[in-house]
C-alpha cells in the first residue's frame, strides 16, 4: 500500500514539474509580449497607436492570470510537501490515508487539468494578441499613407474650399438682390392691385354716370321734341291723341297747300319745288317721330321701378316709378338689406334749400351730394301707400339718430303733396307725428297752421305745422332741427338722409 502511495506521489511530482515548465514558458511569452509592446519603436512624428491602451490592458490581465497560476503552483507544492510529510510519518490507518491521498490526487489532477486549460487559453490569447499587434502595425502604416495623401491633397482642398466660399458669397449677394427685387415686385403688385381696384370703382362710377347721362339725354331729347311741337308726353293715350292731332294738322296743312297750288304759279320755281318737297317728307317725319316715341317708351319700361329692383352696388341709377319721365337717383344697397331710394340728403350746405314750390315739386341738387328728389317723384314712388321711410341723422357732436316709419306716402299736387306716416321706431323720437297729414309749404306757398310763415322764416320747404318740430330742409348750420320728445329738446342736425323703400309684403 505504501508503495502505491509513493508511486502516486511520484506521479504527482512529475506532473507538477511538467506544469511548472509550462507555466515558466507562458511567463516568458508574456514577458516577451510585454517587452515587444512597450519597446516598439515610436514614430518620429510622435503619433501614438490607437489601440495601445487595449493591448496594455490585455497584457495586465495575462500578468494577473500568471500570478494566479504561480500562487496555485505554490499552493500545490505546499500540499505535496504536506503529503510527503504525512507519507513519512506513521499512521494507524493506512487505508484512510490512501483514500485521502487518492482524493487529493484526484483534486490535484482536476486542478492540473483546469490549469492546463487556462494555460491553453492564455496561450491562444497571446497568439491572438500577436496577430492583433501585427494588424495594428499594418493599420498604422495604412493610416500614415492616408495622412500623407491627405497632406498632399489639403492645398488643393483649400483651393476648392476658397472657390466654394467665393461662389457662396456670389450666391448670397445674388439672393439678396433677388429678395430686394421680389420686395419691389410685391410693392409694385400691391400698387397695381390698388390701381386696378380704383379703376374698377371708377368703372362702376363711370357706368353709373353713363347710365345717368343716357337718362338725361333721353329726357332732354323728349323735352326738346315736346317743346318744338308744343306737346307734353305723359301717358301713352295722351301721346297717341297728340300725334293724331298733329297728323290732322299736317293733313289740313297739306290740303291748304293743295288749294293754294294754283296760286303758286306766280311764285318762282324754287319756292314751288320746296313746297312740294316739304309735302313729300312730312309723312316720313311723322313715322320717324312715332318710332322715336316708341323707342323711348320701351326704354323707360325697361328701367327699374325703384332701387329695390336694382341689381348692383350702391350708386347712381335711373329708375321709372310709374308714369312720367325717368328719375336719376342715389341707391343705398347696403343699409338694412339695401334697396333704399335716397330722396333727401344734407351734408355740407352746398345746396340752397330756400326754393319755391315749383322747384320743390320738380326736385333739385346732385344725386351724389345734397339733394331733394322732388315732391312729384315722392308721390310717384309712394302713391300705392306701400313704402317705408328711413330718416338717418347725425348731430353736431357726432351722435347718430334714427327714425323709421313703417308706413309712408305723399299725396299728389292737388292735395298739396300731403305727408302720411305711421309705425314709428328708432331713437330720434317721433317728430313727424306733429306734422303728420300736413301739406308741403315753400317760401312762396304758406300751407302750415302756424300764425307765422314757417318756410319763409326758416329758409326751406317742409310739411310744417307749427314750424320747428322737424325741419331738415332749413338753412344749414342754423335751421336743421329734429325735436327729441324724450329729452324735450331739439337735435342740432349736421347730417341727414331720408330714403324710401317698398315693403316686402307689397304686390309688385
Amino acid at each position: 500500500m505504501n508503495c502505491i502511495r509513493f508511486t502516486n506521489v511520484e506521479r504527482i511530482k512529475s506532473e507538477m514539474m511538467t506544469y511548472t515548465k509550462s507555466l515558466n514558458k507562458m511567463a516568458r511569452d508574456v514577458k516577451l509580449l510585454r517587452t515587444v509592446d512597450y519597446e516598439a519603436e515610436v514614430p518620429k512624428d510622435g503619433k501614438k497607436y490607437r489601440h495601445q491602451r487595449v493591448l496594455r490592458q490585455q497584457v495586465a490581465e495575462l500578468e494577473r492570470e500568471s500570478r494566479d497560476l504561480r500562487t496555485g503552483q505554490s499552493r500545490l507544492e505546499k500540499e505535496m510537501r504536506k503529503l510527503e510529510k504525512r507519507g513519512r510519518s506513521e499512521h494507524p490507518s493506512n487505508e484512510v490515508i490512501d483514500e485521502r491521498l487518492a482524493e487529493r490526487v484526484v483534486r490535484l489532477e482536476e486542478a492540473g487539468r483546469s490549469t492546463l486549460k487556462q494555460m491553453f487559453n492564455v496561450t491562444s490569447q497571446v497568439s491572438e494578441l500577436n496577430r492583433l499587434h501585427m494588424s495594428m502595425l499594418q493599420l498604422l502604416e495604412s493610416v500614415e499613407s492616408l495622412e500623407n495623401k491627405m497632406d498632399k491633397n489639403i492645398p488643393e482642398l483649400q483651393r476648392e474650399i476658397s472657390k466654394l466660399e467665393f461662389n457662396m458669397a456670389q450666391t448670397s449677394s445674388t439672393l439678396s438682390i433677388i429678395k430686394q427685387e421680389q420686395t419691389s415686385h410685391r410693392s409694385t403688385l400691391k400698387s397695381l392691385e390698388s390701381t386696378v381696384s380704383g379703376m374698377g370703382e371708377r368703372v362702376d362710377i363711370d357706368h353709373g354716370h353713363i347710365t345717368s347721362l343716357q337718362a338725361q339725354f333721353l329726357n332732354a331729347t323728349l323735352r326738346n321734341w315736346c317743346r318744338n311741337e308744343t306737346v307734353e308726353i305723359r301717358r301713352e293715350n295722351v301721346q297717341d291723341s297728340r300725334i293724331a292731332a298733329l297728323e290732322e294738322r299736317l293733313e289740313t296743312h297739306i290740303e291748304e297747300e293743295e288749294d293754294m297750288l294754283p296760286a303758286t304759279t306766280a311764285f318762282p320755281e324754287s319756292v314751288r319745288e320746296e313746297t312740294l318737297f316739304n309735302r313729300s317728307t312730312l309723312p316720313e317725319l311723322i313715322y320717324s317721330l312715332r318710332e322715336l316715341q316708341q323707342e323711348y317708351v320701351n326704354l323707360v319700361h325697361q328701367l327699374p321701378r325703384d332701387c329695390g329692383s336694382v341689381d348692383g352696388k350702391s350708386g347712381i341709377y335711373a329708375i321709372a316709378p310709374g308714369e312720367g319721365a325717368p328719375l336719376l337717383v342715389s341707391c343705398d344697397m347696403t343699409t338694412a338689406e339695401g334697396g333704399w331710394t335716397v330722396v333727401q340728403r344734407r351734408i355740407d350746405g352746398s345746396q340752397d334749400f330756400n326754393r319755391v314750390w315749383k322747384e320743390y315739386a320738380e326736385g333739385f341738387g346732385d344725386p351724389s351730394g345734397e339733394l331733394w328728389l322732388g315732391n312729384e317723384a315722392l308721390h310717384r314712388l309712394t302713391s300705392d301707400n306701400c313704402s317705408s321711410l328711413r330718416v338717418e341723422i347725425a348731430d353736431i357732436y357726432g351722435k347718430k339718430w334714427l327714425a323709421e316709419y313703417e308706413g309712408f306716402y305723399i299725396s299728389d299736387a292737388a292735395d298739396g303733396y300731403r305727408i302720411h306716416v305711421s309705425g314709428y321706431s328708432g331713437n330720434a323720437s317721433d317728430a313727424l307725428d306733429y306734422q303728420n297729414n300736413m301739406q308741403f309749404s315753400a317760401v312762396d306757398s304758406d300751407r302750415d297752421i302756424s300764425n307765422t310763415h314757417c318756410a319763409q322764416n326758416y329758409k326751406g320747404g317742409w310739411w310744417f305745422s307749427h314750424c320747428q318740430h322737424a325741419n331738415l330742409n332749413g338753412r344749414y348750420n342754423l335751421g336743421l332741427t329734429w325735436f327729441d320728445g324724450t329729452r324735450n329738446e331739439w337735435i342740432a342736425v349736421a347730417f341727414s338722409e331720408m330714403k324710401v323703400r317698398r315693403r316686402k309684403n307689397c304686390p309688385t
